[in-house]
């Protein structure tokens, strides 16, 4: 989110001795609302989703270098609707980025980075007819929870094969309502959904 002048500022603090200081050579503004921030298993790069206040919503891409962000300009992807979440796989080569959709465009996308550009890889639109709030992909493995709204599934993991999602029909559950939030444990034994 924004901050508390509505600027939608993306900050960057630095978590030293139980207190958090602002670098501010790591402040983004992004004009309109920011959803969802992810950092590479790495930490050299940053995923920002959200929208950009000229009716389009968008993905960017950041190089996290001696406390300074950096956008990678050719990375930018533009949306249809709110693009709600991102996550990286634990390679760091891929990414999912999902959210809000018209009846023309993908809840999931799956996009590959690949020296500093990004390509989009496949979509994957057959559980969630609506909207896509919240995505993370296994620790240990390439399946990627999905968690959304749609009738008779909220929540649901698909593997990645490197071009494409594959269903696990076993997988797909009615939590009993819209899920705002997925997460695998550390371990990957447990997966939180609310």
């Amino acid at each position: 989110g924004g901050t508390g002048t509505n600027d939608y500022t993306l900050r960057i603090y630095n978590w030293d001795d139980n207190t958090l200081i602002d670098v501010s050579s790591g402040n983004k503004n992004h004009g309109n609302n920011l959803y969802d921030v992810a950092w590479s298993p790495n930490g050299h790069y940053l995923l920002v989703g959200g929208a950009n206040g000229t009716g389009t919503c968008e993905l960017r891409l950041y190089v996290w270098s001696n406390e300074t962000l950096v956008e990678l300009e050719d990375a930018q992807k533009y949306y249809v609707g709110t693009l709600n979440s991102v996550s990286w796989n634990p390679s760091g080569v891929y990414f999912a980025a999902a959210g809000e959709t018209d009846s023309n465009d993908y809840n999931v996308r799956a996009q590959r980075f690949n020296d500093n550009v990004l390509s989009e890889m496949a979509a994957d639109n057959r559980r969630f007819t609506s909207n896509v709030y919240s995505l993370d992909w296994h620790s240990q493995s390439n399946n990627l929870a999905v968690g959304g709204i749609t009738s008779g599934t909220q929540v649901s993991v698909t593997s990645w094969d490197g071009s494409s999602f594959v269903e696990i029909p076993e997988t797909n559950k009615d939590h009993g309502g819209t899920v705002n939030a997925v997460a695998w444990s550390p371990n990957g034994t447990y997966l939180a959904i609310g």
